[in-house]
């Protein structure tokens, strides 16, 4: 979708502005930020243009010091390498006059040095090399939606079409998971009334068949209902249900709450995240 690489936690910040509002369609008035190692030299008016049409370049610039003479590299832009920095000390004629060394492991550290008894104006050089590593990365963020493509396509877009979708399958889910709670809490609250009238009994003379219609036709359920209820193990059917009923009851009840209210449950979602997140950034 070659969308740039944006601030996580300003991302999900993003979302729960728009699942605030309760409109998937609301547009926030604040973008998240970039999330960049090396410099970025671009205004925030550029950075926004980028997210508000899609379309736009962004310019990067090393993450560089100077102390005591010595030159140290932290960052490079994306397309810059170690290379680079040594051909622009052979096209500044200053390769003998210095000492670069890639030290790089995990994270990127270049170290220049002037070599002893050469002349060599190490400020002047950093100038040089801030300059010439810079470079500009062109944005033209697509975005596929069913048969078709958007180009180019906002942040916000992408954003609004994925939170839509993601919305669309946890209603699926919660929908999914309704149906089976109230099944087994329908197969209990029919044990715990067999149980009290002591209905088990009368089915004892009854084939499998027979069984299953007089369970569906006392209690107006399904015969899949009914099924599960003869498929329970006497030690199940004979054990305590009521604390298991509560708990069915209650949690049946924040499953209609979530599905009445998507933008809640999805909010409640996006701010454990944004905790999850948070703490990991910390640790």
């Amino acid at each position: 979708m070659n969308i740039p690489t944006i601030d996580v936690q300003g991302m999900i910040d993003y979302y729960i502005d728009i699942l605030s509002h309760k409109d998937v369609n609301y547009v926030p008035k604040k973008f998240p930020k970039y999330s960049y190692k090396c410099d970025v030299i671009s205004s925030e008016e550029e950075w926004e243009t980028v997210l508000q049409t899609g379309r736009g370049s962004i310019r990067f610039a090393p993450k560089m010091s100077i102390e005591n003479n010595v030159i140290t590299i932290t960052e490079l832009p994306l397309t810059k390498t170690f290379e680079h920095v040594k051909t622009i000390l052979d096209k500044e004629i200053l390769a003998d006059k210095v000492d670069a060394r890639d030290e790089s492991t995990v994270n990127t550290c270049i170290v220049i040095e002037k070599v002893p008894h050469k002349q060599c104006d190490m400020n002047e050089l950093y100038k040089r090399l801030y300059n010439k590593l810079q470079c500009s990365e062109t944005f033209n963020m697509c975005f596929f939606d069913e048969d078709t493509i958007y180009v180019p396509c906002s942040f916000n877009k992408v954003i609004r079409t994925n939170l839509q979708y993601t919305m669309d399958i946890q209603m699926v889910r919660i929908k999914e998971e309704l149906e089976q709670l109230q099944e087994k809490l329908t197969v209990l609250e029919i044990i715990e009334d067999m149980k009290q009238k002591n209905s088990f009994k009368s089915l004892f003379d009854l084939d499998s068949n027979s069984a299953i219609d007089f369970i569906s036709n006392t209690y107006k359920c399904t015969k899949e209902v009914s099924s599960k209820v003869l498929q329970k193990p006497l030690s199940y059917l004979t054990k305590e249900h009521k604390k298991e009923i509560e708990d069915l009851k209650i949690s049946i009840e924040e499953h209609h709450n979530d599905k009445n209210d998507i933008f809640e449950f999805m909010l409640k979602k996006y701010k454990k995240l944004k905790k999850l997140i948070a703490g990991n950034l910390q640790s």
